[in-house]
């Protein structure tokens, strides 16, 4: 998204403050875009089964990302 992409900006929220920078180690990272699918799962069992789904069908070196939000 355009916002995302506005590298030495600082966000009004922390104007004051020193500025946020990039890692260094980002610089030397490749890019990495994802073609994959996105499953969304509300229920915990769903969760479950679902990994055990992707368990056993990854292949050797594999990658998979898991982003869990849970409410308080």
């Amino acid at each position: 998204p355009e916002w995302m992409s506005g590298q030495n900006e600082t966000c009004p929220a922390v104007e004051g403050k020193a500025s946020v920078q990039k890692s260094v180690f980002e610089d030397d990272l490749p890019f990495l875009e994802y073609t994959g699918s996105i499953v969304y799962s509300y229920e915990a069992s769903d969760c479950s089964f679902l990994s055990e789904d992707i368990s056993t069908d990854l292949s050797t070196g594999g990658v998979v990302g898991f982003d869990m939000e849970w409410p308080p």
